[in-house]
């Protein structure tokens, strides 16, 4: 038997070719269910088995903690990748963004609840805004300085993810340069976006659409959000985007004066999944990190699945390598789908192929199994989570189904469930980010029921009412029905 990993492994020649090809720069195109975390770990494995350097080290960016959690996992229980176990870093942008200011900056604090955020604008950047007629003019208004500090302060990560920055972009002309790139580069909306925003509040006229509107959004809006940047940078106050837009910022310069990663330190691979889902402003930060270490990004994801748009990221980016990193790239594609039935492949695939700004793609199923598909219309969102959540336990009640996946279009959709299954003690799996047990709505959920009852006791209202409260915080952790989620928004209206 071959001691190469890559012959004993079970990779297709898709994954294979990917694994071995000996460029930089490379893009792997991988649609749902082709063994992308599979493929990416062999590619480690097989450039750290085919270089005299037993110390080569690899870095990993994933969109989400979860998604690194479940490479982190086959890395560490899959026997094969136990040669580059040492050798690989498993972190999201955010996360390695932050651990690399708090090495540099002296107590930062992150505000990420709204009542920090808030804060931050009214008191921390008063001294800033006061200076500017038209912020200053919104945020002394006592109507609507809370709602307008929240959006301003938005904004100003929004400027960010967009890629707009206080020390480069300090000229009309220099910021009038990148508004005009984002739009030549199909992220026209996003700037629109911010140009509606800042009419609504009047800051900018209503002629958003004009090309006056730039100059007014440089004069009235962009001068204050230099100044805002650096004032929370010396206060060290952070925000989300700012875990990556000051590491950004310092390592731009630390490359400028040549001053690189080098020994234990340096990664020389540095690979990025869900690449589809990145903005500008990530971009930047990876390209940055990949120059610091002398190194090229190989990027990973699937441009079909480009559903980020909303927070200004692009799939250009994946789509068009060459133009956005750097020339060379080379290009592979996952062909088989290992996770859906037969039918479903073949239904996506003529699905998707509408969608015209897209890599072309011929994606075929392992399975020659067929899906039995059944389609229910419920006259209710109650109705529909009663029917799941009453089918589900008969389900895993029958020993040939291991699991049970509940897909829905939206986050708020899934909450029910969760909290049903809760009460009712069935084990369930959801991504951190949307594990409503996990989330700050479910403590707010009962700070309001905490403040309700407190203001129901204080004006001596009915007993009735507050003993509806009682019996609902003792139901809180086994609900076992959708109407008591109707309860809750009785009681808190």
């Amino acid at each position: 038997m071959s001691d190469d990993p890559l012959v004993r492994s079970n990779l297709d020649n898709s994954q294979k070719a990917f694994c071995l090809e000996p460029a930089r720069g490379v893009r792997m195109l991988a649609p749902a269910g082709s063994g992308k975390t599979y493929s990416l770990l062999f590619r480690c494995l097989s450039k750290f088995q085919t270089t005299e350097d037993g110390n080569l080290r690899f870095m990993v960016f994933t969109f989400t903690r979860s998604a690194g959690d479940e490479l982190r996992d086959r890395l560490k229980r899959d026997h094969q990748f136990e040669p580059i176990r040492p050798f690989v870093d498993v972190s999201t942008l955010n996360s390695w963004g932050f651990r690399w200011l708090k090495s540099r900056m002296q107590n930062a604090r992150l505000i990420t609840s709204s009542k920090d955020r808030d804060f931050t604008m009214l008191n921390l950047l008063q001294p800033v805004w006061k200076k500017y007629d038209r912020v200053g003019a919104i945020l002394s208004d006592s109507r609507r300085k809370y709602r307008a500090a929240r959006q301003i302060m938005d904004m100003m990560d929004q400027f960010k993810s967009m890629g707009f920055r206080h020390d480069d972009h300090g000229e009309h002309a220099q910021f009038t340069r990148h508004a005009k790139w984002l739009v030549e580069n199909k992220m026209d909306q996003h700037f629109l976006s911010i140009l509606k925003q800042l009419a609504e509040l009047e800051i900018i006229g209503h002629h958003h659409q004009e090309k006056g509107s730039i100059k007014e959004v440089y004069e009235n809006f962009f001068c204050f959000w230099r100044e805002s940047t650096e004032a929370m940078f010396l206060s060290a106050v952070i925000t989300l985007e700012d875990q990556k837009y000051w590491p950004f910022i310092e390592l731009k310069k630390a490359v400028k004066e040549r001053r690189f990663t080098t020994g234990m330190h340096r990664y020389h691979h540095i690979l990025v999944d869900e690449f589809q889902d990145i903005n500008v402003l990530d971009l930047n930060l990876l390209k940055i990190v990949a120059a610091q270490n002398k190194t090229d990004l190989t990027i990973v994801g699937d441009d079909d699945q480009a559903i980020y748009e909303w927070r200004f990221a692009t799939p250009e980016f994946i789509l068009n390598p060459d133009q956005m990193i750097a020339p060379g790239y080379k290009t592979h594609i996952l062909e088989v789908n290992y996770r859906s039935p037969k039918n479903l492949v073949e239904l996506s695939q003529r699905l998707i192929k509408h969608n015209k700004r897209r890599v072309d793609k011929r994606v075929r199923p392992a399975s020659n199994w067929d899906a039995q598909i059944e389609v229910l219309s419920m006259p209710s969102l109650e109705e529909s989570v009663n029917y799941v959540a009453s089918i589900v336990p008969s389900m895993l009640q029958d020993k040939t189904i291991r699991n049970v996946a509940i897909v829905s279009r939206k986050r708020s959709q899934i909450i029910p469930y969760q909290i049903i299954f809760a009460g009712a003690d069935i084990p369930f799996y959801a991504a951190e980010d949307l594990h409503v047990l996990l989330s700050y709505a479910f403590d707010e959920l009962k700070t309001m029921l905490a403040l309700k009852a407190q203001s129901t006791v204080s004006h001596l209202l009915d007993r009735i009412q507050l003993r509806r409260f009682s019996n609902f915080a003792t139901r809180l952790n086994t609900i076992r029905s959708t109407r008591a989620i109707k309860e809750v928004l009785n009681l808190i209206s």
